[in-house]
């Protein structure tokens, strides 16, 4: 694991109060273009677990693929080099951190896709309240184009993860979990926080896992648009 300088105390509490940070200056630029490296690389190679997770219809392509850091040697290094499971455990409290696994996300120039509202702790085999995702995007990404996470909801309670594009229930039973309340539609209800990346690639959100989180409204074509998320 690699050195990290102490985060700032507030940074920290805004953490444990709210779920979720944005670390910017973390990745020096040699990191990010390793991880655009890696990126493209699992591009190129994708595995088995790959997906489109937009419809055909999109104008864009909107795809995801999953632990590859083990067979993908750009990956591996970036995990091992990057300062970012330090941060994780400062921003935790955690004495040990370990890493579950690595996913690629790619949205292609004219995606109207967006992610839907759902939290990532429901779908993981994992319990526990010290989970961390780090969300890094190695292209700009505008503020109402983001990542969002609702200011709090790492408290809980958990909600019926379903599939992105077609609403089934595979993880839990029908009923076992609450439903999502309808974050789309209702967003001035909700503590909605987000972070403009569109003048600095060096931008780390880093949500609890069981943290409500999104992307935001789709703007008009553009892009690329890379990040690569870790757990």
């Amino acid at each position: 694991m690699a050195a990290v300088t102490t985060l700032d105390r507030e940074l920290v509490e805004t953490y444990q109060r709210d779920g979720a940070v944005c670390v910017r200056g973390l990745f020096n630029p040699e990191l990010v273009r390793l991880a655009r490296q890696a990126i493209d690389a699992v591009l190129a190679n994708p595995s088995e677990l790959a997906i489109v997770a937009s419809r055909p219809d999109d104008p864009g392509r909107f795809i995801e693929d999953f632990c590859n850091w083990q067979r993908i040697p750009l990956l591996e290094e970036l995990v091992r080099k990057s300062p970012a499971a330090a941060a994780a455990g400062e921003l935790m409290k955690a004495s040990v951190v370990r890493f579950f696994h690595d996913h690629i996300l790619v949205k292609e120039p004219g995606t109207r896709q967006h992610t839907p509202w759902h939290q990532d702790q429901p779908y993981y085999n994992v319990d526990g309240v010290q989970g961390c995702s780090m969300w890094l995007p190695v292209d700009p990404v505008s503020r109402s184009s983001t990542l969002e996470l609702v200011a709090g909801s790492h408290r809980g309670p958990w909600f019926l993860p379903r599939t992105f594009l077609d609403n089934q229930a595979k993880w839990f039973p029908e009923g076992k979990l609450a439903e999502l309340p309808d974050i789309h539609n209702a967003r001035d209800r909700f503590p909605i926080v987000g972070w403009d990346s569109s003048r600095a690639m060096r931008f780390l959100p880093l949500p609890h896992a069981p943290c409500l989180r999104g992307s935001g409204r789709p703007e008009p074509p553009q892009g690329p648009f890379s990040a690569l998320p870790r757990r």
